[in-house]
């Protein structure tokens, strides 16, 4: 039997050794997700070694020749809502970000991995914000214009700030958010959902095997849920904690004083 004290020791050894594994395993994802993030990003630069670049006050943007008749329209359209989502966050990417204009469908594909079936107007991967050209988008894309811009440096600068170190949930709610802030559009407000709501676990740990317009009508709710109770300061608190590895549900306890299982219950 071991005696009081040495019996404090042990269970002090067994916790910080849990303390430890656990901020361990954080960094860990982080160090994988920053090494596939450099590849990724060699990879599509290398698929557009190609494409000419124009270089602006904060974007390093790629095109093929036959998208220069839109590259005023990206620049201003990028550049004004840059002004918008670094104000808000409160951050300013050191480096200029790389904006690839595809030609095609079939080449955006390439470069984000996606499926043929896939409809997405572009998308933040590895580093890099990709569009699909202007040229291509009817008018369902000119509506969505401004928004593709918004979401897309959301999720930029939200990797910056908190390192990825949050679930796929928080990151699509906070762009949706952030489109609905800015713009009025609320995903998902008039769609008539067939399935009942997914859990937080399901989210967190399932979310590209669930029915997507679901699953971010979801996030965009809890994200929502979460901008109402609290301020833009209290967000930027949850991103410092998240930089520097705190699990994601301990430091959005820590910042909002109640769990990402409260804030499911809540909606």
């Amino acid at each position: 039997m071991l005696r009081g004290d040495k019996r404090s020791r042990v269970i002090g050894f067994f916790v910080l050794l849990v303390f430890v594994m656990v901020y361990s395993f954080s960094s860990v994802e982080i160090l994988i997700s920053d090494i596939v993030e450099i590849v990724e990003s060699a990879r599509l630069e290398a698929i557009t070694s190609g494409y000419s670049t124009e270089d602006t006050e904060h974007f390093r943007i790629k095109y093929t020749t036959q998208d220069a008749n839109v590259l005023d329209r990206v620049v201003q359209e990028a550049e004004e809502q840059y002004s918008t989502i670094t104000g808000y966050f409160r951050f300013y990417p050191d480096d200029k970000i790389t904006l690839i204009i595809y030609p095609s469908k079939e080449e955006l594909e390439k470069g984000l991995r996606l499926p043929s079936e896939d409809a997405t107007l572009g998308a933040f991967y590895s580093g890099t914000i990709s569009i699909l050209s202007p040229n291509e988008w009817g008018k369902a894309g000119d509506q969505a214009e401004k928004g593709l811009y918004i979401h897309e440096l959301t999720h930029l600068i939200m990797d910056e700030m908190a390192a990825g170190n949050y679930p796929i949930w928080f990151t699509e709610g906070m762009a949706l958010y952030q489109e609905y802030k800015n713009t009025g559009f609320e995903w998902g407000e008039n769609y008539l959902f067939n399935n009942k709501p997914y859990s937080l676990e399901e989210l967190t740990h399932h979310f590209n095997e669930l029915e997507q317009m679901l699953a971010y009508r979801q996030s965009f709710l809890l994200v929502k849920a979460v901008m109402e109770k609290n301020d833009t300061g209290r967000l930027l608190e949850l991103f410092g904690m998240l930089k520097k590895g705190v699990p994601f549900d301990r430091a959005f306890e820590a910042v909002t004083g109640y769990s990402p299982e409260d804030l499911e219950k809540s909606i």
